[in-house]
């Protein structure tokens, strides 16, 4: 996108947080453009998200950066923070034979029949593949605003397909 104060072309990161309601069905929270994803960031992040009614937050999935986890850390307290599966899957077979993996992981914590839906960030790679279809026709932004405009009208739509579609997550005997 176009860097209007700069005057040139920069890369941004457009980031996502998406979580599941008590009620089980998925929801798209929040999003935010950056050019870095420190701690700092997060913790703002998260912050604007608590101001904004998010509340109960009881497991926090991410891929392992460490920004992220030292903000959960931070901003919500009593929470847990895990690696998504996969991406721990993949940085530990690269160092540790399968047998010395298993373990105490958070999500384990939760409901058995959760596991599956929880333990990874799927719930946004899907969110992230439709924006990069819908936002690669146009190639390279204007502006950080027409960005957002379209992200957000993309957003709408899979959030609104998500709350009336099936529920995500049955949480039934769930202390979540």
């Amino acid at each position: 996108m176009r860097d209007e104060t700069a005057g040139r072309y920069k890369t941004k990161a457009l980031l996502i947080v998406a979580g599941i309601r008590e009620d089980g069905y998925r929801e798209i929270l929040g999003l935010k453009l950056a050019e870095n994803e420190g701690e700092d960031f997060w913790l703002e992040l998260s912050e604007a998200l608590k101001n904004h009614g998010l509340r109960r937050v009881k497991l926090v999935v991410s891929d392992g950066h460490k920004g992220i986890r030292a903000a959960v850390e931070k901003a919500f307290l009593g929470a847990s923070w895990q690696m998504c599966h996969v991406h721990f899957v993949r940085d530990v077979l690269r160092k540790v034979p399968k047998k010395e993996m298993e373990g105490d992981i958070p999500y384990q914590s939760f409901p058995e029949k959760q596991w599956r839906r929880i333990k990874t960030t799927n719930i946004l790679e899907r969110v992230n593949k439709e924006l990069k279809r819908c936002s690669g026709v146009v190639g390279a932004f204007p502006n950080e605003r027409s960005l957002i405009r379209l992200a957000v009208a993309i957003l709408i739509d899979i959030n609104e397909e998500r709350l009336t579609g099936r529920r995500y997550l049955d949480m039934k005997g769930s202390n979540l």
